[in-house]
């Protein structure tokens, strides 16, 4: 049987072929099963002490009730919506259930030892009965749907941050009606005020909205708001978020100079001008816009934490005497030189990932850096961290480095900061994976079955297929994807996020049928894409898709009944062409 090693223990890895009543499995404590394909896990012995089943399309989980032993659960990217059994899992420390259909919550309040709980990605409404748990602790609960918050404001707290509440609406925007019971709530109690906090989550609640309703709040929460002018909401606040709105334009938060923390992530914002009076802004996020140039942020003299990531940003001059800068994070950007940066010798984190650096020399001043990811770009030489000797997480993955030996002097540094496949004959390693993906000629058609090993072709940039095809490949990413194929096709790969394909323009054809996606929005960037099929996933929202002006074709079969107009108002367009 293979080994693999998960969270720092040695786990036996079976496949649905296995035999689970073989005797070899008999004295095996810690089991992982892959690609078990059956209804349920009662074929598992009942001795496993520690137990990983996720994405074996589980529908329930009867046989748990026997594994009495059990410490460790990952049962996560299933199907499985009851969950009674787990009430007699006494020993259980651990439990992921991410990404199921899991509605109610009650037995997980009967497991007194457990300490660490994963449950995003389901359709819970209720968690009163989880909060009785003894060790219930707030991180149970983020990310969760915005269901949740309707009971878990009071948890947070007058303290809660923009992070904390913005996780909390995570997940969300795709998966709100699954609950037949959250409409209703939403139209019983409309917008929600606790502690100086108000939360709107879409255009009826902010249409309902009084004067009264504004006053003395400090904490205004904004989800996927299409119609939300500035002008209406208070000057007085101090933390404000408005995201997944699709706004464009930000005029009138120039008056709004009592801000601290600000997230717009998820519009459409090209220009922050405004945003340069706000000068007691500590925090901002812009992930997921259109920035292609940052100017005026310079003029935020207090601001110590800015997320930049997902845009299109070229230009980063503005950050250069940003000196009281503690984290930034750049990544997915369209950055090709980072001096600018140099200055910055404040930083504790630093993310510049997903961009087009070919060095890092700009770190070298910045002796305070205890984070640094400068994955998936063009690095060939890592000499300069040498000195950066707070490190305690470095990702490098994805690069083509020359030597990792500068590494190994650094005192807190870990197997992890660089893949096992760079550690092997290093330099001589990458070369020949790139050599093997300069092999293919222009039009080759590629195609990986069956947990083909992805993570070889992590230089595959310079393959020149015209056609690429995975299909069961569950680590798949479109990170990891090359970014030429004009027709694309993933299917039944369990992907949930299609996070990096808007740098995949020039696809003409793309076909990410039969996975687990919620949310689009990064498709409005395929200005070339004419065909595109998203038959049987949990998509609801398809707003993004009406930018695409050369789409001709989508097939969006078995989706969620939701969003008519813009289903409408795709319909008409396609049938004009």
């Amino acid at each position: 049987m293979e080994e693999q090693i998960v969270d720092n223990e040695k786990f036996y890895c079976v496949r649905s072929d296995t035999n689970l009543a073989d005797k070899q499995i008999d004295n095996i404590a810690n089991l992982k099963v892959n690609q078990l394909y059956y209804p349920s896990i009662s074929q598992i012995p009942v001795h496993i002490t520690k137990l990983i089943a996720s994405g074996c399309c589980l529908q329930e989980i009867s046989g748990v009730r026997l594994m009495k032993n059990l410490s460790y659960l990952d049962i996560s990217n299933n199907f499985i919506k009851n969950i009674s059994d787990l009430q007699y899992l006494k020993n259980l420390q651990y439990l992921n259930m991410t990404n199921n259909k899991i509605i109610f919550s009650q037995p997980l309040s009967a497991l007194p030892m457990l300490q660490q709980l994963l449950l995003a990605s389901n359709m819970i409404h209720d968690f009163d009965a989880l909060a009785t748990n003894p060790n219930f602790n707030i991180n149970w609960i983020c990310p969760q749907n915005i269901a949740q918050i309707r009971n878990f404001m009071d948890y947070l707290g007058p303290s809660s941050t923009i992070e904390q509440a913005t996780a909390l609406m995570n997940n969300t925007i795709s998966r709100r009606d699954q609950s037949p019971y959250h409409d209703p709530m939403l139209l019983k109690y409309g917008p929600l005020v606790i502690h100086k906090t108000l939360v709107i989550h879409n255009d009826q609640e902010l249409r309902s909205i009084q004067f009264t309703d504004l006053l003395n709040i400090e904490t205004l929460f904004v989800f996927e708001c299409y119609n939300l002018s500035f002008e209406r909401v208070p000057t007085k606040l101090k933390k404000l978020a408005v995201n997944m709105c699709y706004i464009e334009n930000i005029n009138g938060l120039e008056n709004m100079k009592s801000i601290i923390e600000l997230s717009l992530r998820g519009n459409r914002i090209s220009e922050i001008g405004v945003l340069s009076r706000m000068n007691q802004l500590q925090k901002l996020d812009l992930t997921q816009n259109n920035l292609k140039s940052i100017q005026g942020i310079e003029q935020l003299v207090n601001l110590t934490d800015a997320d930049l990531s997902e845009n299109t940003i070229t230009d980063i001059n503005s950050l250069k005497f940003m000196k009281q800068l503690k984290s930034v994070n750049l990544s997915k950007n369209k950055i090709t030189l980072a001096e600018d940066l140099e200055s910055l010798t404040n930083l504790t984190s630093l993310n510049i990932s997903c961009n087009n650096l070919k060095s890092i020399n700009f770190v070298k001043r910045m002796t305070k850096l205890e984070q640094f990811n400068a994955s998936y770009n063009q690095i060939s030489k890592i000499d300069v961290i040498k000195d950066l000797t707070k490190l305690v997480d470095l990702r490098l993955d994805g690069n083509m480095i020359e030597s990792f030996s500068v590494i190994d002097s650094l005192p807190n540094q870990k197997a992890g900061w660089y893949t096992s496949e760079q550690q092997a004959n290093e330099s001589d390693k990458t070369r020949m994976i790139i050599k093997e993906c300069l092999k293919f000629p222009v039009g080759t058609n590629l195609s990986f079955q069956d947990n083909a090993d992805l993570k070889q072709f992590s230089f595959i940039d310079a393959l020149k297929s015209q056609e690429l095809t995975i299909t069961n490949c569950p680590n798949i990413s479109f990170e990891n994807c090359p970014r030429v194929p004009i027709k694309l096709k993933i299917n039944k790969c369990g992907l949930q996020t299609i996070t990096g394909i808007f740098e995949m323009q020039q696809i003409v054809e793309l076909d990410l049928g039969f996975n687990n996606i919620r949310h689009i929005n990064e498709l409005e960037a395929l200005v070339n894409l004419q065909v595109l099929n998203l038959q049987n996933n949990d998509i609801y929202r398809i707003n993004s898709l009406l930018n695409l002006k050369q789409l001709k074709y989508v097939n969006k079969k078995n989706q969620q009944q939701g969003n008519i107009q813009s289903t409408t108002q795709l319909n008409e367009r396609i049938a004009s062409h």
